[in-house]
């Protein structure tokens, strides 16, 4: 119980929502014993969902972003659950497309300085 109060009161806004889907009848017993221990805002956080879970996924994740065997459209190759996918892909992406362009412009310049280039 040490380690949820310490993550509840130091990082209360890490989490947004915390979503439990298909859980068996027992896990959702104990949970109700369990939440009278932590605060109530993180209680919030978290909901246990039955079988009909599709429509509130959706109300918060995107279609698009949601994997498909959740109700969703994404496939991503390998399967969303190991993907890498995500706003941070977005800033490397565009570091590595810098860093290519640089490199063009470094061998375009070189050439037209008169520079011998190696074919890359």
């Amino acid at each position: 119980m040490e380690t949820a109060r310490i993550g509840q009161d130091r990082y209360p806004e890490i989490m947004g929502k915390f979503y439990i889907i298909n859980a068996p009848w027992a896990f959702t017993a104990v949970w109700t014993m369990i939440k009278g221990w932590l605060d109530e805002v993180t209680v919030n956080k978290i909901d246990i969902i039955g079988t009909a879970y599709r429509d509130k996924l959706l109300a918060q994740i995107p279609a698009e972003n949601l994997p498909k065997e959740f109700g969703g459209l994404c496939e991503c190759v390998g399967g969303c659950s190991l993907s890498d996918a995500g706003p941070w892909q977005d800033s490397q992406q565009e570091e590595a497309r810098e860093e290519a362009q640089e490199e063009e412009e470094k061998k375009t310049e070189a050439s037209v300085d008169g520079e011998a280039t190696a074919p890359a």
